[in-house]
């Protein structure tokens, strides 16, 4: 999937995925970001501090609307970011669905679909890649390694 031309902080993009997977649509997320009106967000939970996305929205409006309707790419995203994100954006479960280290996500498993929206997501310093067993098989299993970690081992350090 291509990369979409907006770029979100992390808590911006987080938060618009609270809103959508609580069942928000897109047009009615962005005139509640536009119009700062805390009720119409109420479903995505009441105790998200939505002042912060309500002054984003305030002066990146355009990037909050092409997000909102056409995706976005996370300027950063931290581990903690990126596994709330396979849990709201995608209904993942952790130690289920996916598995967490200390180099990133180990285990994914995630359909071909899922997997060309969560790279477009990610920012360059993480590497998505396919996981192939024993016979050279990939079977819906990938992993998420942040660049610094792959590029070590490249370099053999």
């Amino acid at each position: 999937m291509k990369k979409t031309s907006s770029r979100l902080p992390m808590p911006a993009g987080l938060r618009i995925e609270h809103a959508k997977a609580a069942g928000i649509d897109n047009e009615p997320l962005f005139r509640a970001l536009k119009e700062k009106d805390r009720i119409a967000l109420q479903p995505a939970g009441e105790d998200l501090d939505w002042d912060y996305m309500f002054s984003y929205t305030e002066d990146h409006e355009e990037d909050v609307k092409e997000a909102i309707h056409h995706g976005y790419e996370f300027k950063f995203l931290t581990i903690n970011g990126l596994r709330n994100y396979l849990k709201l954006r995608f209904s993942l479960q952790e130690d289920h669905d996916f598995e967490v280290s200390n180099e990133g996500v180990v285990t994914l498993n995630m359909n071909a679909a899922d997997v060309k929206v969560l790279e477009s997501v990610l920012p360059g310093h993480w590497i998505l890649s396919a996981v192939y067993d024993s016979e050279g098989k990939q079977d819906q299993k990938f992993q998420i390694k942040p660049s610094v970690i792959e590029e070590n081992k490249t370099a053999g350090r």
